[in-house]
């Protein structure tokens, strides 16, 4: 298990998670399917400044486009950060607290759906080598 910090979107889409993350995963999935590589995929942050920094700078991108007319609306909440511990199985839960229990637990195939993804499959084990 993989513990860290993650973004959440202020304003989750209509279609999606209840909490839905701030950032779409990796597309092309973990580099590694454990803990670590699906941390990886869902940008996890080691801390929570970092994690609080990615949001600031994301509204602050968002802001710039509103005002140089490239989007209509980005809404006015930042995204905000959550504890939250990555599993092997690419489960991700959603705690108020690093060591506390999990408040909203989501598998890999629910967070990549949530961005209209189909989930990575890991790669296929090497076959035996002719004799």
């Amino acid at each position: 298990m993989k513990l860290g910090y993650m973004t959440f979107m202020a304003d989750a889409p209509m279609i999606g998670l209840r909490t839905q993350p701030g950032s779409a995963p990796f597309e092309e999935g973990p580099k590694t399917f454990d803990a670590e590589g699906w941390a990886e995929a869902y940008s996890l942050y080691e801390t929570r400044e970092e994690a609080d920094e990615a949001a600031k700078d994301h509204q602050e991108t968002i802001q710039k486009a509103v005002e140089d007319g490239d989007m209509e609306d980005g809404g006015d909440e930042p995204d905000f950060v959550m504890p939250v511990a990555v599993h092997d199985d690419g489960r991700l839960e959603i705690r108020e607290t690093p060591e506390g229990e999990a408040i909203e637990t989501y598998t890999a195939e629910q967070i990549y759906g949530a961005f209209g993804m189909k989930l990575p499959e890991p790669p296929a084990a090497d076959a035996d080598p002719a004799p």
